[in-house]
């Protein structure tokens, strides 16, 4: 039976190469969010928080605290993909969306504006999204 090594194990444990805070989870910093729809259509987009340069995303969640309307779909993302925190779901009330998989452990390499789209059916005026980034800091 074969025995294989993950990247991080690997690089930190194997080689026991020094890597940066972000290599071994580091000190988490939250970047929360909030938004209330006012005039929004899904032709549109709603910039939320900027992620710093070289930070690690680690996680991310996101609840519907006043529904988006029945068929109204939710993505989070930014200019490099437009689900890349979040993939497009429905958010009733108590809705809540978590990291996608395209997320977890990105590290932009520039201040990255985080962004909601929306899909499938206008939002409901007066929706409400609250949420919070974890990041790790880079160098």
């Amino acid at each position: 039976m074969a025995v294989f090594n993950s990247t991080q194990y690997t690089k930190l444990d194997v080689n026991k190469y020094l890597g940066d805070a972000r290599d071994r989870g580091g000190r988490a910093i939250p970047i929360p969010f909030t938004h209330t729809v006012t005039t929004e259509t899904t032709a549109d987009t709603t910039n939320l928080v900027v992620l710093p340069a070289n930070c690690e995303v680690v996680s991310m969640d996101s609840i519907a605290a006043v529904s988006f309307g029945g068929t109204c779909t939710v993505a989070i993302g930014d200019s490099g993909s437009n689900a890349r925190y979040q993939i497009a779901i429905v958010m009733t009330a108590e809705v809540k969306g978590r990291l996608a998989a395209a997320g977890m452990r990105f590290r932009p390499t520039a201040d990255t504006v985080v962004f909601i789209t929306y899909a499938a059916a206008n939002p409901a005026a007066g929706a409400i999204i609250r949420g919070l980034f974890w990041v790790v800091p880079g160098a």
